[in-house]
């Protein structure tokens, strides 16, 4: 993910996967989202023993007059665990972008 992403403009999100079991499966998991509102996009694919796959995807966000969040808040979940992530929304000024607040990228893998 990166840093900052500037109004109104989707946030590219990827991950890496691996299968280190003995045999085939499903992976399945699901990207949530919130700030200023919230949303999820859950995804599946199979991977055979030892397969890698990268899953990417791009997250829209609305971001309508009122709201004052500052950074999006997002956190990957599936069966191996939980990692959350920050991305900093930049503000729009006469001269052109200004960036607000730091986000950060908190969380460890589990499973």
């Amino acid at each position: 993910m990166p840093d900052a992403v500037a109004p109104d403009e989707a946030v590219p999100v990827s991950l890496d996967v691996t299968n280190e079991g003995d045999g085939g499966g499903t992976f399945r998991g699901a990207i949530n989202h919130q700030g200023p509102l919230y949303g999820a996009n859950d995804f599946a694919f199979a991977l055979g023993s030892g397969e890698s796959r990268t899953h990417e995807e791009s997250i829209s966000y609305h971001r309508e007059a009122g709201f004052s969040a500052d950074r999006l808040q997002f956190s990957v979940v599936s069966a191996a665990g939980e990692r959350s992530f920050e991305v900093r929304l930049e503000a729009e000024t006469d001269g052109g972008t200004a960036t607000t607040s730091t986000g950060t990228a908190t969380g460890t893998p589990q499973g």
